[in-house]
């Protein structure tokens, strides 16, 4: 059964936004912050999306680590299925000649059933992920002062 409620935020997102609640953070577990290993399945734009990611986000200290490992491949597997089943319907003439093709031919739009669930799927694991404009857009440096604020030291 679920707990009720928001799930807790990462501590080192936490960390990164400068902790506006005054809360204290709890210690968590320190996990070494060696980058997670290209996993040997991926190639394509699956490998593309996985060599961007590490370099964009492997800058930021702890923001991925080795045990992220398995939920950004199957971000990366989810960019792959959603960039291939783009290029069929691509090639189809879009999504209105591709939808039409399939109701002559008597079969199902099995490419844009795929592309669909595959944006579900990646919004999700981008919002584990902090790759999300949302959970990105909440996120500022820690030393950032706000307008109008002086240092007292």
């Amino acid at each position: 059964m679920a707990l009720p409620g928001r799930k807790p935020k990462p501590t080192v997102l936490r960390i990164l936004e400068g902790n506006r609640e005054h809360r204290p953070i709890k210690e968590t577990v320190k996990v070494p912050p060696t980058l997670p290993k290209t996993p040997s399945h991926l190639g394509g734009p699956a490998l593309t999306e996985w060599k961007a990611k590490i370099k964009q986000m492997g800058a930021i200290p702890g923001w991925l680590t080795s045990l992220d490992n398995a939920v950004l491949a199957a971000y990366c597997e989810c960019w792959e299925t959603i960039v291939t089943n783009y290029n069929h319907i691509k090639k189809k003439g879009g999504p209105a000649k591709y939808m039409t093709w399939c109701q002559k031919n008597n079969e199902q739009p099995r490419h844009m059933l795929e592309l669909r669930q595959a944006r579900k799927d990646i919004r999700v694991l981008a919002s584990e992920l902090g790759f999300s404009p949302t959970s990105r857009g909440r996120i500022e440096p820690a030393d950032k002062k706000e307008e109008g604020e002086e240092d007292l030291d």
